[in-house]
């Protein structure tokens, strides 16, 4: 999970705080407000976005894994793979939801 704040031109810019939540992320920083580029922000203003889809590379990864099973291999890895991956977004895709309703 990545954190990140808009700025007025609604660019994106993205803090280096790890936080499940924004109370969390107010503990860790101290103060409520913190400055960015000049420009000062709440932990209220600050969003959270999932990292990159996992489900691919878990599928690419399983499939050559199984590779040393032959085709067979290649077809359960890539499977299994997808599957890990796609738990590890929706997991992912969680810890998102409950920091933005935080």
């Amino acid at each position: 999970m990545k954190l990140f704040i808009k700025n007025r031109q609604n660019n994106k810019t993205y803090i280096s705080h790890i936080a499940k939540s924004r109370t969390e992320l107010l503990n860790k920083i101290g103060n409520e407000f913190f400055t960015v580029a000049g420009e000062v922000y709440t932990v209220w203003d600050v969003q959270a976005e999932p990292e990159t889809s996992s489900t691919g590379a878990g599928t690419v990864i399983g499939g050559i894994v199984g590779l040393l099973g032959g085709p067979i291999g290649l077809v359960i890895g890539g499977a299994v793979g997808a599957a890990l991956g796609n738990n590890q977004d929706f997991t992912e895709k969680e810890k998102v939801k409950y920091f933005n309703h935080s």
